[in-house]
Formats: structure tokens, C-alpha cells, sequence
């Protein structure tokens, strides 16, 4: 939501943002409820492969811990402005948006805590879809981004 906020998208959409961000890891509690030992496998091929936890899930699983989180916030009856940002939150490309869409913002917020968060561990931009920042005109917003967390007025503006 911050995110949103800070490109001035309308409150609609900051909300859709907000709620995808909330949801967005809603997979991984199902695959590891549902499926420990799959979930376990995904987490070690994840850590010796050093790749994302979403590839080691499509080789263990077949689908990833996105998917099948937007697939249960569908059942759910949750709008597609929510589900599709939860499906698509590590492959933004696939949402076809000409401009910053909730998808690409889950994708960027997820990726800048996932670097927060990692420490001295490898950080997780690598992983973040520069082409499509770049396509996007979108790059040079990234150290903005980034600040987002610690801006108070951001902070403020989405607190309200």
C-alpha cells in the first residue's frame, strides 16, 4: 500500500494493494498445514539450489505456494483485483498492466522485505523482474520504494 501511495494510485487501489500484501504468503500456510513434508522438501531444495521457495515448489509440487493461494482467496469469493496480485506476486510480467498494477507492487514490497530481512544472506532483488520495472519506466523508483517503510509521511498518508 505504501507503494501505491507513494505513485499517488487512487484509494481503490491502494486498498487492493493493502489487501494482496496481507495475503499474499496465504499459499505457504496451506502447503504447510497440508503438505509438511512437501513443504519441508521445498524449503531444503529452495536452500541448497539456492533458488526462490516458488521454484523448489514447482519442482516438489508442481505449483507454487502463489498459486495456491490465489486459487483458495478465489473460493473464497475474493475479487480478482485481490486474487490475481497473490497469483502473480513473484511473476508480475504475466499481469498485463501498462503502469504500476497491484501484482508488480506486492512483487517489488515482497522482494524489499525479503532484502530488509535477509541480513548478510543474499538479497532477494536479484529476484525482483528488473525488464519489467525498466518496460515500465518504473526503475528509478526502486530506491523510493525503498525508503517507503521508513518515510513517516507515506506512513501517515496510509494510515489514514
Amino acid at each position: 500500500k505504501r507503494i501505491a501511495v507513494a505513485e499517488n494510485l487512487d484509494a481503490k487501489t491502494a486498498d487492493q494493494c493493502f489487501v494482496a500484501g496481507l495475503l499474499h504468503d496465504a499459499g505457504k500456510l496451506v502447503i504447510a498445514y497440508g503438505l509438511p513434508d512437501q513443504f519441508r522438501a521445498s524449503l531444503t531444495m529452495a536452500r541448497q539450489k539456492k533458488i526462490p521457495l516458488w521454484q523448489a515448489e514447482r519442482e516438489t509440487l508442481g505449483s507454487t505456494h502463489a498459486e495456491i493461494g490465489a486459487y483458495l482467496l478465489a473460493l473464497w469469493g475474493l475479487p480478482n483485483s485481490v486474487v490475481e496480485p497473490v497469483a502473480l506476486h513473484h511473476r508480475p510480467a504475466f499481469c498485463r498492466h501498462e503502469q504500476l498494477s497491484p501484482a508488480l507492487a506486492v512483487h517489488v514490497a515482497n522482494s524489499l522485505d525479503h532484502d530488509r530481512n535477509a541480513g548478510d544472506a543474499q538479497p532477494s532483488s536479484s529476484h525482483l523482474d528488473h525488464d519489467l520495472l525498466a518496460s515500465l519506466n518504473l526503475a528509478d523508483r526502486l530506491t523510493t520504494w525503498r525508503r517507503c517503510g521508513d518515510n513517516n509521511e507515506v506512513r501517515d498518508a496510509v494510515s489514514r
